[in-house]
């Protein structure tokens, strides 16, 4: 008789448990009902302006042979060589810019571009020379000079120092430069040189 009860009473005990288990599983799926979540997605979208060309990123300028003759005094330069800045996809966007742009003619210091044109800024990075700050440093044989950047122009630009404006419009933009040796002394001395130039080009 013990061994029966105690049978009934653990069918019981089972059968209470699955009665349990089916009000547990009702309950869970209708919590799960009534519970909302809520995602929080964040990001951003970024604009670049222009694509710089492969080609320009790094470029090998070459002076060309130069007589030393040409130099009489401080500051003569040799004939200014051209290299070229290519900017692609540059993108339309309204600028208000400060600037006395490169290229330019124009007496306002003040001028905005709200036409769709945007301006970059580039500074130009380097050594400077010992004797003209203005000048990038040049090493190998050469003394008496230094490199001499300016604008297609003929604007100076300095060495680590902000520069004008360049106004660049919607699509492609070619930024010309020149680079010229500079004497910083009465003459040069014969020899090869070299110099690095470093551009940065900053969008406004």
């Amino acid at each position: 008789m013990n061994i029966r009860c105690l049978g009934i009473v653990l069918l019981g005990l089972g059968s209470f448990s699955a009665v349990a288990e089916i009000a547990d599983e009702k309950l869970s799926r209708q919590t799960l009902l009534d519970v909302h979540s809520t995602v929080h997605l964040t990001g951003s979208v970024y604009a670049s302006p222009c694509v710089l060309e492969l080609e320009t990123q790094e470029q090998y300028v070459d002076l060309g042979d130069i007589n030393a003759r040409e130099f009489h005094r401080i500051g003569d330069r040799s004939t200014p060589v051209a290299f070229n800045i290519r900017l692609k996809d540059c993108q339309r966007g309204a600028s208000k810019s400060f600037v006395n742009a490169a290229g330019e003619a124009t007496q306002n210091a003040q001028r905005y571009y709200l036409t769709g044109e945007s301006a970059v800024s580039l500074s130009i990075a380097g050594d400077t020379d010992f004797f003209n700050p203005d000048l990038v440093r040049v090493t190998g044989d050469v003394r008496g000079a230094g490199l001499r950047i300016s604008s297609k122009d003929h604007q100076n630009l300095m060495v680590n120092q902000p520069t004008s404006s360049w106004v660049i419009k919607p699509g492609d933009n070619n930024i010309t430069l020149n680079a010229s040796l500079e004497s910083t002394a009465q003459s040069v001395s014969a020899g090869t040189f070299s110099g690095l130039v470093r551009l940065k080009l900053e969008y406004l």
